[in-house]
């Protein structure tokens, strides 16, 4: 990444044998500007048996508490150890969406269409949201529909090679290759619990 920005914050998150990085930074329009970088396992955001809250539920907290955005999320794959603290985020909170300016992910299915080839129905992440918290009844809907219908998703493959800009960084992608894509999309197998 090539910096054109004031200052510049990284916090790695406790992510439990995953991966999740905050880029905190000031742009040159003086704005403070957010980048989260994959969400680490499920315990990152919250721990279902020990109730426990998580780095990545404190830091998402602070951040709406001095309303500011996360200006980009960025899920570089859909392992539980970098996805899953997104997915119980989202499960939890219905508001999620609201602090989200543009998602970057490549689903199953933008993959498929991209490579012209057939789905894997086992990249689809479904997610458990409450409709109506006074309810017990779970909505099942998949990651894909969530980002499309809350209009956060930047759909567009990403690639090893893609150069853009993101509020005063330069960005260079160095992965996936296409022949990782492929891989991916004709290997991916759900694990297995018995």
């Amino acid at each position: 990444m090539i910096f054109n920005v004031n200052w510049m914050k990284i916090k790695f998150l406790k992510a439990f044998k995953g991966d999740s990085i905050l880029l905190s930074f000031i742009d040159s329009e003086n704005i403070e500007r957010n980048i989260l970088i994959d969400g680490g396992t499920g315990s990152t955001y919250f721990e279902n048996k020990s109730r426990k809250k998580g780095e990545l539920y404190t830091i998402i907290e602070l951040i709406k508490s001095e309303n500011k955005r996360i200006d980009l999320l960025v899920l570089t794959h859909i392992d539980d150890d970098h996805i899953g603290g997104i997915l119980r985020w989202i499960a939890k909170d219905q508001d999620a969406f609201k602090l989200i300016d543009k998602v970057w992910f490549n689903s199953g299915k933008s993959i498929a269409e991209y490579l012209e080839s057939l789905v894997n129905e086992e990249l689809e992440l479904t997610l458990d949201i409450f409709k109506d918290t006074l309810t017990s009844i779970k909505q099942a809907k998949t990651f894909e529909d969530y980002l499309i219908e809350n209009n956060i998703w930047d759909r567009k493959i990403i690639l090893k090679g893609l150069d853009c800009e993101k509020n005063g960084l330069k960005i260079q992608i160095l992965s996936p290759t296409v022949k990782k894509l492929e891989k991916l999309l004709n290997e991916f197998r759900k694990p297995k619990h018995n």
